[in-house]
């Protein structure tokens, strides 16, 4: 595992319970949607210094003996169980804050200026109802409300956004927008590890 900006955080259902034999597993996830319903991570129960045997060099997490904060309302959790007989599982849960001061708020819809999700085509964020491509720069918020549509297609196809529709509009036009916004994009990968961002090069096609 390589270096990450937040480390994992560690902990165990048994330093709260004990080893639950057959119900060890359910254990460990409940104590996991607990931790996401407060987004926070509470302590190894006796938990103070780290085994010395225990080489941690190359593994990126953190085993507290005190509550943690997550730093966030979302998250995902994962807890494995290890059967005696052989049977191992794994479940990965994802959930938002339901409780303290990171809960999630009730969200007035009628303020909202845009609610955007991915194009199944080219995966670029359009807008929920119009299908309108969104822009990469955003207008200033007007602050008088959700943002109405300004063009309406012909065909009635909103699968995908303006972009990738090829068809006619009964009323108005999509705003147009550079292919290529100005600005420099940079990219990481497994090549170097991602241990680093190298800037990305514009190639034109004739």
């Amino acid at each position: 595992m390589k270096d990450r900006k937040v480390p994992i955080m560690k902990t165990s259902a048994k330093s709260n319970l004990a080893h639950g034999e057959a119900n060890a597993g359910m254990a460990g996830l409940v104590k996991c949607v607990l931790m996401l319903n407060h987004h926070s991570v509470p302590p190894n129960v006796h938990f103070y210094c780290l085994n010395p045997h225990v080489d941690m060099n190359g593994y990126p997490c953190q085993i507290s003996g005190e509550l943690l904060d997550l730093g966030s309302n979302t998250g995902y959790a994962g807890v494995s169980s290890f059967g005696f007989g052989g049977t191992n599982a794994r479940a990965d849960i994802w959930a938002k804050a339901h409780t303290g001061f990171r809960k999630v708020r009730q969200v007035d819809l009628n303020m909202l200026e845009n609610v955007t999700v991915r194009c199944p085509k080219c995966l670029g964020s359009m807008e929920w109802k119009s299908s309108d491509a969104v822009p990469s720069r955003l207008p200033k918020p007007t602050g008088q409300g959700r943002r109405r549509a300004h063009c309406v297609r012909e065909s009635d196809n909103y699968d995908f956004c303006s972009h990738c529709y090829d068809g006619s509009y009964l009323f108005g036009q999509p705003t147009p927008e550079d292919p290529m916004p100005a600005g420099t994009a940079y990219i990481k990968g497994s090549w170097t590890a991602f241990s680093e961002f190298e800037e990305m090069k514009v190639e034109e096609h004739l």
